[in-house]
């Protein structure tokens, strides 16, 4: 019964996500060969929750971490928090000339997202996705090498229908800009206001 319900769940999903609507580009700096990364929502999933997608790094043919739009707000200063605290310590790094270092976010006192994420990964032709995974999962690494500053957050995680299909979902910030990319492209206020316009159009047109 329940390889069936995930099955269905599985199929649900595919036929949602290759719906996506797509929402606007956030541009990063990491790989120069792709500077502009996609933002989408979800609309009429299984669970009747709207989705944003938020297309990442990783070995999968494409990847995305995946925020319930109820909690994009807190997902949002999260990464405020990440781009404040990356100032920081680059500042810190600046100042007494440290030219290499790895330091992991472990406590919630440095960084906290305030809400679970999740995510999904197209290989092999087919999608799989991953919820539920909270803070404890999402350490965030500042990386200095030479002159190269990188702070990445990391999403380790199996799919919800096999825990043995895994995959590590991450996005690397390489400068303030690519920061405030992504964080002006997921404001729940000016998102919210182009989702909801949608669905007042499609009630006006109703028959």
């Amino acid at each position: 019964m329940k390889k069936l319900i995930f099955t269905f769940m599985m199929c649900v999903f595919a036929i949602a996500i290759n719906a996506q609507t797509f929402y606007r580009y956030y541009t990063n700096s990491t790989i120069p060969k792709k500077p502009k990364y996609e933002v989408s929502y979800l609309k009429g999933t299984a669970d009747g929750k709207t989705r944003v997608l938020i297309q990442a790094h990783g070995k999968a043919d494409k990847e995305y971490l995946m925020i319930d739009f109820e909690n994009l707000d807190g997902f949002r200063k999260g990464i405020i928090n990440m781009r404040d605290k990356y100032i920081e310590w680059c500042n810190v790094a600046k100042t007494n000339k440290i030219t290499s270092l790895e330091k992991e976010m472990l406590s919630p006192f440095d960084i906290n997202f305030g809400n679970v994420v999740g995510a999904a990964w197209l290989y092999g032709g087919e999608w799989w996705y991953a919820n539920g995974y909270s803070w404890f999962f999402t350490r965030p690494k500042f990386v200095i090498s030479g002159t190269k500053k990188t702070m990445t957050y990391y999403l380790a995680c199996h799919a919800n229908n096999n825990k043995y299909v895994e995959n590590i979902i991450y996005i690397t910030f390489s400068s303030i800009a690519d920061f405030n990319s992504l964080i002006n492209a997921i404001n729940p206020k000016t998102m919210g206001a182009v989702i909801w316009a949608e669905d007042k159009t499609k009630e006006l047109f109703k028959d």
